[in-house]
């Protein structure tokens, strides 16, 4: 009884904040706990990660998306420890089938492709940290001098109240003047307008990505610098050292695959930020040579720390053999070329 109390007060909860495209899915969802057509904790566990696709949708992000993120396990909720694995399999095939039946998207077989973006924009509150200058006391004074520059020309240029131009979330700054749109309203609209002129055999979706969440998944900032993605970038924001810090760290800018724009209210603004002085507090353990030392690719072999002689000369050996293989050296050349790994095993 106290677990079928917990159910019912949970859908109630959900209820009152549900998305209007989630409302049969509630609904579906009650008349199953009434029928007992799911153990309790299944329910419990549904109704969590409807809230989640829930606050989802309330961001404005596809119904694409949000298919996926239950699929892939992109959802806080599905990333938890359970006992029973049948648990979370039910869970997310009854949420799955319930958001493939929404209007417009049953039936639907276009592929959807998300398109990556890094949104380099600061919360109200880092903004807040900025303006007061607090966030410049453990940073040399230059940061906090470029930082006061730039405010005076603002002033001179009537944008002395930027600081209303953020929000609880990246997604929320507005670009342009603290009554425009939010960039990820822009970004949207702009998706929407592609969209609608079918040029492509599938739908584009935006994906906004966290930096700081960028650089701590090594996987996908190694697979964001291979395949591509757009950087948005606020002159602004980037005078914040923990964002500067970390796009930075990402290296995303090095890759030719990135695009990048970089957006200030206004032009001389731009001017502005070409001569920010740019600090970054790094441990060694968080450059990029560290980081690629300690992965098992074949990249990571070109990054090494050593005290040893030998290893020096191994490694030296190998560097000059990738390096020649990866300048072109014809094959015939490479017949008469012996190469013993340090690493164990020879070429």
């Amino acid at each position: 009884m106290v677990a079928t109390d917990r159910v019912r007060a949970a859908l109630n909860e959900l209820e009152r904040e549900v998305h209007p495209s989630l409302v049969q899915a509630v609904e579906t969802l009650r008349s199953a706990a009434s029928a007992e057509g799911y153990p309790p904790d299944t329910l419990l566990t549904i109704i969590a990660g409807l809230r989640e696709c829930n606050a989802m949708m309330a961001r404005g992000e596809g119904i694409g998306t949000i298919i996926r993120a239950v699929g892939d396990d992109d959802l806080p909720v599905f990333r938890q420890r359970y006992e029973s694995v049948d648990q979370v399999v039910n869970a997310k095939n009854y949420i799955v089938n319930q958001l493939q039946d929404l209007p417009g998207l049953s039936g639907q077989s276009e592929t959807i492709v998300r398109i990556p973006l890094i949104l380099l924009a600061m919360t109200e509150r880092q903004a807040a940290e900025l303006r007061s200058g607090e966030v410049f006391n453990e940073y040399p004074a230059s940061l906090r001098d470029d930082f006061r520059q730039a405010c005076v020309l603002l002033e001179q240029e009537a944008v002395a109240d930027w600081f209303q131009c953020y929000g609880e979330r990246p997604e929320d700054w507005r670009p342009f003047s603290a009554g425009s749109d939010s960039i990820q309203t822009l970004v949207h609209r702009i998706i929407e307008q592609i969209n609608e002129r079918k040029r492509y055999d599938g739908r584009l979706e935006p994906e906004f990505l966290d930096i700081h969440e960028v650089i701590g998944d090594r996987h996908q900032l190694l697979r964001l610098r291979r395949s591509g993605c757009i950087v948005i970038i606020d002159v602004l924001s980037l005078r914040h050292p923990q964002i500067q810090r970390a796009y930075h760290q990402s290296l995303l800018d090095a890759y030719p695959n990135t695009s990048i724009v970089t957006i200030a209210p206004v032009a001389k603004a731009l001017e502005k930020a070409r001569e920010l002085t740019v600090f970054l507090q790094l441990r060694i353990a968080d450059l990029e040579f560290a980081k690629r030392r300690s992965e098992f690719t074949s990249s990571a072999r070109r990054c090494i720390e050593t005290w040893e002689q030998n290893m020096l000369e191994g490694w030296l050996e190998a560097g000059f053999h990738d390096t020649a293989i990866d300048s072109g050296l014809k094959e015939g050349i490479r017949k008469h070329m012996r190469y013993v790994s340090p690493y164990g095993g020879s070429g």
